[in-house]
């Protein structure tokens, strides 16, 4: 992957990501942020993939690159009807953004630009460094870590989605109101679906496994792994979890992350 190809790449999440933050402050709106997010990789991806069309007759679209943004293309789907739907159609703003904007005073146009759009597409950028690599790089034979990072994503890929629908289905019987998700997945894992998400980037990431600059390639799980279990996922929800009626107890049997049987 050369300069020219991540600043091609860049250009495309730069432009994404200013056009949702006018959307996003004209409607008071920052929950865009997540409608757009998964499909970023996607559409940043291909952005790349065109311009390397475009600008080299001899270019070949080979199976590695096929692989690596179908495999991009289904998660980024899936999160876009899952998180980005589901948001559209609400009335009002996500109240995590609500908070973040009274808690910005007269400077939160400025602020939802640079940390929440600007910050997002920097880390869609180093997140997404995999697919880049893969169209930057000319095609070489699968080897076995190939075929293990495919069949790594797609059980990461049913594992997050199961999980989802799991605790989507819990949320919408009333009955449940109140109580601690502990079903399914959730069994084994307080956070199954970030788990599966972890588990897709190790999978596109072992794709480059066989390519110069895997070394590179390497800084996206690394990125995703730290972002969810220390910063905005796993950590943030268990803070919030914590004095729940029955999380404690819930803690003691389940394991945090890694899908791992219940204690007894």
């Amino acid at each position: 992957m050369s300069l020219n190809d991540l600043l091609i790449a860049g250009a495309a999440i730069f432009l994404l990501m200013n056009a949702s933050s006018f959307f996003a402050i004209r409607l008071q709106r920052n929950d865009i942020a997540d409608v757009v997010w998964g499909p970023g990789f996607f559409i940043s991806g291909l952005a790349l993939l065109i311009f390397k069309v475009i600008s080299d007759p001899s270019f070949q679209v080979n199976t590695r690159i096929i692989c690596v943004l179908t495999m991009v293309g289904m998660w980024a789907l899936r999160l876009f009807f899952h998180i980005g739907v589901r948001n559209l159609r609400k009335s009002n703003e996500d109240a995590r953004y609500v908070k973040m904007r009274k808690a910005w005073g007269n400077s939160w146009k400025l602020k939802s630009y640079t940390h929440v759009f600007m910050l997002q597409g920097l880390l869609m950028l180093v997140i997404d460094l995999p697919v880049f690599i893969i169209i930057s790089t000319p095609d070489l034979p699968f080897d076995l870590w190939s075929f293990f990072g495919i069949g790594i994503w797609l059980f990461g890929f049913i594992v997050e989605s199961l999980a989802d629908s799991q605790l989507a289905r819990f949320i919408k019987d009333p009955s449940n109101r109140g109580k601690i998700m502990d079903r399914g997945l959730w069994n084994w894992s307080r956070h199954p679906n970030y788990f599966g998400e972890i588990v897709q980037w190790w999978g596109v990431f072992f794709l480059t496994f066989a390519l110069p600059q895997v070394g590179v390639a390497l800084l996206s799980p690394l990125l995703i792994s730290f972002l969810i279990l220390k910063v905005s996922g796993v950590t943030m929800l268990e803070d919030q979890m914590k004095n729940r009626p029955g999380y404690k107890e819930y803690q003691a049997r389940t394991s945090q992350f890694i899908l791992w049987p219940p204690k007894i």
